[in-house]
């Protein structure tokens, strides 16, 4: 397979191969990663032949031992050493070292005492960009390109490879790119110098030169596209997929759930915990983690579900979508944390780690903390004398202590006491409300019981009584009724 544009490809001396048999032991120690980077696969060359970007690409069980578990095109029985090229998915940087059999180390940075750092540097006989200037390789991600360099080690400034055609006055135009959907290279890289000396071209896929994808190279590629068999071979990197993160954060306290019976028959917390899930790559989310502790505890250490940091929650939506996780009582639901108690009056901190179906991730602290209430709400409850009320007549609605019921309070540690009739009990604050202006009259709606009097009938009329405690924490309750006509008078004639 022959890349041909028309341009030299310039044969290494042979010096160069004794060279990098010396120098892949001498950089044995430092070129260390494998299964920790992010890029697999091979680049090809007519020069120099297979790149590999990473030892497991040939040594998939990661055992020193080369095997063809992942490419047919590799060697068996072959000492395997650690190295493999990594892409920053924030920054885009690439690191790392490619392997060449033929010319041996091919270094991405970011070392500068084996090549450029990754602000722009002054190399002084390596291929220049218009400035003057050269960096390592990097991913653009809004664009889609890679640009920069990397380098052949035992070259010297011989070896620098070239991403990206920063020389606009010629007629080749070539380049490198990456895509986070498909996690694939493509595109042409180029090592060559003034002295005729260098590897050509650099194909990160094979479909660059079958685009008709008939497994012939093309003839642009110097093939006839008839008989010229291609390699199946590329280059991918989850590199390429920038993180998603979470926005927009807000907490919904519900505090009408505060008024009902939860677990045990006691009044329960129910805190929603929303954010928007944003991907730039447009991937759906996979998961969530949600991370609560006391505000005063650092995250990682402390945690209010015992020994467990936070939960992981599967749960797909695409970018732009809310997600939320409920806590309280009720389980399960479409994403909370568990079951489980908060403590009263305690404030809290949280923040997120989402993450997409390929499997980059992002944490951002939410910046809002919330605190429970002091102690639970009270428990409005009242009945009423007679139960069948008749046009024209008064009934008594009892909400303090009585034989039958019984209003409740909570004195902020942990106690549950009843409510009185005693008017001064700033603990029960009653408030009698009907729910629509009619012919009727309430005596005092602030009074534990109260006389109301229907001066007409009524179908379906709800009457609520509002309970605040002491702090100022209320809950209601209400009952429907309808009254009937009055008995008929007997008169005796």
């Amino acid at each position: 397979m022959k890349f041909n544009f028309n341009i030299k490809i310039f044969k290494l001396s042979s010096i160069f191969a004794l060279a990098f048999f010396i120098l892949f032991f001498s950089l044995s120690g430092i070129a260390q990663a494998g299964s920790a980077d992010n890029t697999t696969g091979f680049a090809w060359s007519d020069t120099v032949g297979w790149i590999s970007f990473n030892n497991t690409n040939c040594d998939s069980d990661e055992d020193g031992t080369t095997d063809t578990g992942n490419f047919t095109q590799c060697q068996e029985g072959e000492v395997s050493f650690d190295y493999g090229v990594n892409i920053d998915s924030v920054t885009g940087n690439f690191s790392g070292y490619a392997w060449s059999n033929n010319v041996g180390w091919i270094y991405f940075g970011p070392d500068a005492n084996l090549g450029a750092p990754y602000n722009l540097v002054q190399e002084t006989d390596a291929p220049v960009t218009a400035n003057n200037s050269q960096i390592w390789a990097n991913y653009n991600s809004g664009t889609g390109d890679i640009t920069g360099w990397a380098k052949i080690l035992s070259m010297g400034e011989d070896g620098w490879i070239s991403f990206g055609d920063d020389d606009t006055s010629d007629s080749i135009d070539y380049g490198i790119s990456g895509d986070p959907g498909t996690e694939e290279f493509s595109g042409m890289a180029w090592n060559g110098n003034n002295d005729n000396t260098g590897i050509g071209w650099i194909s990160f896929n094979s479909i660059d030169c079958d685009v008709d994808t008939n497994n012939f190279v093309d003839v642009a590629c110097g093939g006839d596209n008839t008989s010229d068999t291609i390699f199946d071979y590329k280059a991918m990197s989850t590199g390429f997929n920038t993180p998603p993160y979470a926005d927009n954060f807000s907490v919904f306290f519900d505090e009408d759930k505060m008024c009902e019976s939860g677990t045990g028959g006691n009044p329960y917390f129910q805190y929603f915990l929303r954010w928007d899930y944003f991907d730039y790559d447009e991937h759906d989310s996979s998961s969530y983690y949600l991370e609560l502790v006391e505000s005063s505890w650092n995250y990682g250490t402390k945690n209010i579900i015992g020994d467990v940091i936070g939960t992981t929650q599967n749960l797909t939506v695409a970018s732009g979508t809310q997600m939320q996780a409920r806590l309280g009582d009720l389980w399960p639901y479409e994403s909370n944390l568990a079951s489980y108690t908060l403590n009263w009056d305690t404030e809290y901190k949280w923040r997120v780690t989402v993450t997409d179906v390929p499997g980059s991730s992002s944490t951002t602290d939410s910046n809002i903390n919330f605190t429970t209430p002091e102690h639970e709400y009270p428990i409005p409850v009242f009945y009423r004398n007679p139960f069948e009320i008749s046009e024209q007549t008064s009934a008594k609605f009892i909400g303090g202590e009585d034989s039958m019921v019984l209003s409740e309070y909570y004195d902020g540690v942990g106690s549950k006491n009843s409510c009185t009739v005693d008017e001064t009990n700033t603990n029960c604050n009653y408030n009698w409300q009907p729910d629509a202006v009619l012919e009727i009259s309430i005596d005092d709606n602030a009074l534990a019981s109260s006389f109301i009097t229907f001066n007409e009938k009524v179908e379906n009329f709800t009457i609520d009584l509002n309970l605040t405690d002491a702090d100022g924490y209320s809950c209601a309750t209400s009952v429907d009724l309808s009254t009937y006509l009055p008995l008929p008078t007997w008169i005796e004639n």
